[in-house]
């Protein structure tokens, strides 16, 4: 069965149990014949719900059906204590998972971060002022009096370890919750806050590129970057999800899809909020460091070895249940 057949023939009890839901949310009376019926479209959910996530694992719909029979057996059931449990398994493998579920919005996200970066640096060819145009005359002044000084990154060593480290993380999680919430605006806006970001990213290499230190520059960003850019990306992704939800609503009604896609939002947010504190940390405490190259690269290595466990092992846990 492919997933258009599956949705088709599936999509009206769907409906139906959602309408049902509403009802009872509404006034908490139903009638008995629907209160039954209620329960037996919650059980069938569920069997879809399971087929899905095992036939498309990470297909939107497995999200939609995740959102309504969560919502669904609150409904019928009631709230149940959160347990240690819960949360650990929440992290460990619902937030990767929904990561992999919205990968193909991640992967814009970056698609366009990249693209505002290479716009940059081809652009500052042309035009040597750009740099100073997107990050200012002061941060190009003193970020090429450094690398004259032969300190090209001193800008990292200009506060104490704790303040820079606190500063940092405030301005990510500032950046990235930013990102999310411009995708209320149809996801255009979150497309503009990441091809924005990614021109500031190409003016900044083209400025160490210009002085033949685009390698160097790029290791040692990249120590805090690459969580901090993931998790850049992963917002995007969070608001390009709210954004296509509200454009194209899929197989539930605008508000319903609109719903489901915050709460994948929200999952994808609370996500990144830990990778966002780790990159504060390492920015603040270690790109600071004056390490060599190689350390660097066994750095950069080790992030992206942790990362790619975390996404593999959910996808891991998927099949083994």
């Amino acid at each position: 069965m492919t997933l258009d057949d599956f949705v088709t023939k599936k999509k009206p009890h769907w409906y139906k149990l959602h309408a049902l839901v509403d009802t009872y949310e509404r006034d908490k009376n139903l009638p008995h014949q629907d209160l039954t019926e209620m329960i037996r479209l919650y059980r069938a959910a569920c069997a879809d719900y399971a087929f899905a996530r095992l036939t498309f694992p990470y297909e939107r719909i497995v999200g939609e059906l995740h959102q309504l029979i969560s919502r669904s057996h609150n409904t019928i059931y009631g709230r149940t204590k959160i347990t240690r449990f819960h949360w650990s398994s929440y992290f460990l493998i619902d937030i990767p998972a929904t990561i992999l579920r919205h990968r193909r919005l991640i992967f814009l996200s970056a698609l366009i971060f990249v693209l505002g970066g290479l716009f940059a640096f081809a652009g500052s060819f042309a035009n040597n002022d750009l740099p100073r145009h997107l990050l200012g005359d002061a941060y190009v002044s003193k970020t090429e009096s450094n690398i004259r000084s032969d300190d090209p990154f001193a800008i990292y060593k200009s506060e104490q370890s704790p303040a820079m480290s606190g500063f940092l993380m405030t301005n990510n999680i500032k950046v990235t919750f930013l990102t999310f919430a411009f995708g209320l605006f149809a996801g255009i806006g979150t497309l503009y806050v990441l091809f924005h970001n990614g021109l500031i990213i190409g003016a900044f290499f083209y400025i160490f590129f210009k002085h033949g230190l685009l390698f160097s520059s790029f290791l040692t960003i990249m120590m805090h970057g690459t969580l901090e850019l993931f998790s850049v990306f992963i917002a995007g992704g969070a608001g390009l999800c709210i954004g296509r939800a509200l454009v194209f609503p899929g197989n539930f009604p605008r508000i319903t899809a609109l719903r489901n896609a915050s709460r994948e939002a929200l999952t994808l947010i609370i996500g990144i909020v830990p990778m966002l504190i780790i990159a504060g940390i390492i920015e603040g405490f270690i790109t600071r460091l004056s390490l060599p190259d190689e350390m660097k690269i066994i750095f950069i290595g080790a992030n992206l070895i942790v990362l790619g466990w975390y996404l593999m092992r959910s996808k891991a846990m998927d099949k083994i249940s």
